[in-house]
């Protein structure tokens, strides 16, 4: 882990590997400098960030979509399946 612009640096801050997509270190490897002590410590550490990292990543997925899908059904570019399902039960019931 390093500058962005180090070309020895292979994982950003956000542990995800440079150049490419949907790949995330989560272990000792990432250190520029391993300690001298033991190591299982820091290697919990960056499991609980790597863990921290990709639950806010889903979270602000989550929050996109769900904005996505209301901004639709106000539109009425899209019908939810409880409008759907009535409409067609009370079509049913008309004929």
């Amino acid at each position: 882990m390093g500058k962005v612009s180090d070309k020895k640096t292979v994982v950003d801050s956000q542990l995800r590997v440079l150049n490419t997509i949907g790949l995330r270190v989560a272990d000792n490897s990432i250190q520029p400098v391993i300690v001298n002590a033991n190591t299982n410590a820091p290697a919990i550490l960056i499991g609980e960030k790597a863990a921290d990292f990709i639950r806010d990543f889903w979270f602000q997925q989550y929050q996109v979509y769900c904005l996505l899908i209301s901004y639709l059904l106000g539109t009425g570019l899209l019908q939810s399946s409880y409008t759907r399902s009535h409409q067609a039960v009370n079509s049913s019931r008309l004929t």
